[in-house]
């Protein structure tokens, strides 16, 4: 640090001397070497984005801690969140009514609420919704994914996508979904 404000000061000095202005003497010698305060067009952007994924990055980790200190409690859990997924949307879908086009109406349900909260459907066909944390939620999916895929609402390679959105968008700090 010594030697870049030696050189520095030594810059501006010169500059003095050569007759520039202090202001234009000062930025020379300032960007004589790499200048960590100047800051580009997208600088919020950038910070921004660095906010959201440190605090998803931290999230991810207290889940991976607190699955790893959990003891028999949490893979329990965890595993109960897979049999909801499973047993609910089973139920959901055997009590749905078809639809015009001879289709299951639980096919017509909201993707991203489906895949966000636990749906309970109603006997009006109306759903109670609670939405589930993050991490969690892949769990849920899994099991409502899978009984998806059992009742031919989603074939192998739909099933597999959506398994693997599940866990990109429950895991990683960067989201994938558009708009």
């Amino acid at each position: 640090q010594t030697m870049e404000n030696a050189a520095r000061v030594s810059a501006y000095v010169e500059a003095r001397k050569a007759g520039a202005p202090r202001p234009n003497a000062a930025t020379l010698a300032k960007d004589l070497t790499v200048n960590f305060n100047r800051k580009g067009e997208n600088n919020a952007l950038i910070n921004l984005g660095y906010l959201f994924f440190n605090a998803a990055q931290q999230g991810t980790q207290n889940f991976i801690q607190a699955v790893g200190r959990g003891g028999k409690k949490v893979p329990a859990l965890l595993a109960g969140l897979f049999g909801a997924g499973y047993t609910i949307t089973t139920y959901n879908i055997l009590t749905s009514d078809m639809d015009d086009d001879e289709e299951v109406k639980y096919d017509d349900y909201n993707d991203s609420q489906l895949k966000r909260s636990i749906n309970i459907a109603k006997e009006d066909g109306s759903m109670m919704v609670f939405p589930l944390a993050y991490a969690y939620q892949f769990f849920f999916n899994a099991g409502r994914i899978m009984a998806e895929w059992q009742y031919e609402l989603k074939n192998e390679g739909e099933a597999a996508t959506q398994l693997f959105q599940s866990f990109i968008d429950n895991f990683s700090p960067v989201d994938t979904q558009e708009g």
